[in-house]
């Protein structure tokens, strides 16, 4: 038999691989988006601090969660 998966709190699978291909990518397109509003509308600072700032953390916490949800599944087989 093979051996149940853990958990650790808020961080086990499902919740990874929510992160890794919904939340975060999404998160990230709708920062990217209101930071081209911003930027259209005249509020340069804020639409850049959007695009440059939030966007790119939902970015690397996508690819963060994509990771370690590859390096779990890979140790599972």
């Amino acid at each position: 038999m093979t051996e149940p998966q853990r958990t650790s709190g808020l961080l086990d699978q499902q919740s990874i691989t929510f992160l890794a291909l919904i939340a975060c990518p999404v998160l990230a397109l709708v920062c990217a988006g209101m930071g081209l509003v911003f930027i259209l509308q005249g509020h340069l600072i804020i639409g850049v601090l959007f695009i440059l700032v939030l966007a790119q953390i939902f970015v690397a916490g996508g690819l963060w969660a994509y990771t370690r949800r590859k390096r779990a599944r890979d140790e599972t087989r």
